[in-house]
């Protein structure tokens, strides 16, 4: 999985993508949003973790643009605003987790596989769907199929046999 992590404060930044890498997972760090959003239009990001708090445009922005332009995306927005403060707006903005600064890297470490995996269900049940829907379209071109065949007039099976022939 990829992950990109944003923080106007890019020591920061830093930190979490080397505790992604440790962890096995590709990373990578920008200042900004607009850093972020430039860098998302040359690469795949699967999991999005970004400071809400930094010059415009502001985490909630990122967040909304990110998913705009991958909705299979899991974002996580990082404050050192109270929570309660920032959660409608968080949830809002299409971030499926918060997490207050200080950031600690054990809390952190665990809210990565918790969006890695969210990440992969959502791939899954996408996929799923996919599968079901091409066996629909499948089961309704036969049944298509059958009811055309239906609709044929019948012949009969013997020579000059008609079933619209009373004489049968």
């Amino acid at each position: 999985m990829q992950i990109l992590v944003v923080d106007d404060e890019l020591p920061i930044a830093e930190v979490l993508v080397s505790a992604c890498t440790q962890a096995g997972h590709i990373a990578a760090a920008r200042g900004s949003s607009a850093e972020a959003l430039d860098y998302m239009e040359t690469h795949q990001v699967d999991v999005l973790v970004t400071d809400i708090v930094m010059p415009p445009p502001d985490g909630f922005f990122l967040i909304r643009e990110a998913r705009k332009r991958n909705l299979r995306l899991v974002a996580i927005a990082v404050t050192g605003h109270s929570a309660q403060e920032v959660l409608d707006d968080v949830i809002a903005s299409g971030a499926s987790d918060l997490i207050s600064k200080p950031v600690r890297l054990a809390e952190f470490r665990v809210r990565i596989a918790l969006a890695i995996e969210r990440r992969r269900t959502l791939d899954a049940l996408i996929n799923r769907h996919r599968q079901m829907q091409l066996a629909n379209s499948e089961t309704v071109r036969g049944l298509e199929r059958k009811l055309d065949e239906a609709r044929r007039p019948v012949t009969g099976t013997r020579p000059g046999h008609s079933l619209a022939d009373p004489r049968g």
